[in-house]
């Protein structure tokens, strides 16, 4: 597509960006007269099947999926051989624009950030749909400084169209989740919980747990190697704040948080200053709940009781 190009109402500006399924323009909506971005989705795979299929999945999907936290989606097109989607123009670019242009990125917007993407990619899940490709370059700011989830091209969707093996196997090692390496049909919400907690770890260090001199080497890493403790390369980083960021990074997914939303809730309480409950405790009272609930009536009793005597 070429400057001054028309799609259904839209005109194109300029070629903006290129990712691994589409070549994306900035466009003037002629209705709204406001700016819209639009995806192409690349010729040579708007021949096959699947790849349409796909493209079309994840235009349904995030028209669908309606949160302050997630790219909102306007429009799909499908024209003279084209495969177009229209979405919201997000002026303050990606994460990664900000992370390769050496921009000062505090612990608390970092955090504030990663809590943010998690209630909007568990919004997702909680609709059956998984991400599977969360990273920096995914990441947009809009023009107030809000983060949106975009780019759900390999969105796994049950009940959507099923897709080959070979290609599933989509994604950005570096973020890639072992269990999503290993079995790429099989990845599941966990595997999000482990993206964002690679892109915390970037946030934090400014640095990727695991990074190799070739794609196989990456993933061998990701399935094998210990992440190096985010301390070792950010002092500043707390104790606390550290074991957040590992458990996100853990090989076996029921060793990470349960979701997005527990992950989001963790790295909340951190920024509240609230600390962690140990869990020891946890585990305690998830064994006996009737004796928990009975301890927490003596509590409230004893307070209670406390106050009348004042």
């Amino acid at each position: 597509m070429r400057h001054g190009d028309h799609a259904n109402g839209y005109v194109i500006l300029d070629e903006i960006g290129e990712g691994g399924m589409s070549i994306v323009y900035l466009a003037h909506d002629t209705e709204h007269r406001n700016k819209v971005v639009v995806k192409q989705l690349k010729e040579q795979l708007a021949t096959d099947a699947e790849f349409v299929a796909r493209f079309r999945q994840a235009a349904t999907i995030m028209q669908e999926l309606r949160h302050p936290h997630l790219a909102s989606v306007i429009d799909y097109i499908e024209q003279d051989g084209l495969c177009l989607v229209v979405e919201e123009y997000l002026p303050g670019g990606s994460l990664a624009d900000l992370i390769d242009r050496g921009g000062r990125i505090s612990e608390e917007q970092a955090l504030s950030w990663c809590r943010d993407v998690l209630r909007g990619v568990d919004h997702a899940h909680q609709n059956g749909v998984v991400h599977r490709d969360l990273k920096p370059g995914n990441l947009m700011l809009d023009g107030r400084g809000t983060i949106k989830v975009t780019d759900f091209g390999i969105a796994k969707a049950f009940g959507g169209p099923r897709l080959t093996r070979t290609r599933a196997e989509m994604g950005t090692p570096a973020y890639m989740s072992p269990e999503q390496i290993r079995s790429p049909q099989k990845a599941y919400h966990l595997t999000d919980v482990y993206s964002m907690g690679v892109v915390l770890y970037e946030l934090l260090t400014h640095k990727i747990p695991f990074e190799r001199n070739s794609d196989f080497d990456t993933k061998q890493a990701v399935v094998k190697d210990p992440p190096p403790p985010p301390r070792h390369l950010n002092p500043n980083i707390s104790v606390e704040l550290e074991s957040i960021v590992l458990k996100a990074l853990r090989k076996d997914p029921a060793r990470r948080y349960g979701g997005c939303s527990e992950f989001a809730s963790r790295i909340d309480s951190y920024l509240k200053g609230v600390p962690p409950v140990t869990p020891g405790v946890m585990e305690w009272v998830k064994a006996h709940p009737w004796k928990a609930a009975l301890l927490l009536l003596v509590v409230f009793a004893l307070m209670a009781g406390l106050a009348s005597m004042r």
